[in-house]
């Protein structure tokens, strides 16, 4: 199934996920944790990668969160639970992915991310790290193509298999 879900009902209300400058300002506020090696690369990226590399809860709820920060936590994790309920996990992290991916002003911010793990690739001298950086880049860049073209998977998939 190639189900991509971008709108939950909030409070009785279909909502419809898009990208704000708040958004990413939200973000940055409540997910901006550092990575393995201590740094902060900031809340979006933080969502962009979790979502697209571990398909993780607390992403999809940030993503969510970011999306309405006018709502509190509960009624959006509430409004997320409900989702999942009635769609499953797999149609709704394809639908923020997609979101972060195509929306006008998101779609910059994965630019940026992208943009910024090659510059730590180029900064960095340790060839190993290089290499981790490297593969890092284009595991991520495969995986939300993947998410994102499921279809073209399972043709792969089949090709491979013949």
């Amino acid at each position: 199934m190639t189900e991509m879900i971008t709108q939950i009902e909030i409070n009785g209300s279909m909502k419809e996920a898009r990208g704000t400058l708040l958004f990413v300002k939200t973000a940055d506020k409540i997910y901006n944790e550092p990575n393995i090696h201590g740094v902060k690369e900031g809340g979006f990226s933080n969502i962009y990668r979790d979502l697209v590399a571990s398909k993780s809860a607390s992403a999809l709820s940030a993503f969510w969160r970011c999306a309405f920060p006018g709502y509190k936590e509960d009624v959006i994790d509430n409004a997320l639970t409900n989702a999942i309920r009635e769609h499953g996990w797999t149609p709704l992290i394809r639908g923020a992915v997609y979101v972060l991916e195509n929306d006008l002003i998101l779609k910059g911010q994965v630019e940026n991310f992208y943009e910024n793990a090659e510059m730590g690739l180029h900064q960095t001298k340790d060839p190993e790290v290089k290499a981790e950086i490297e593969e890092g880049i284009q595991t991520i860049k495969q995986m939300a193509h993947n998410l994102l073209n499921p279809q073209q998977n399972t043709i792969q998939e089949n090709q491979d298999n013949h």
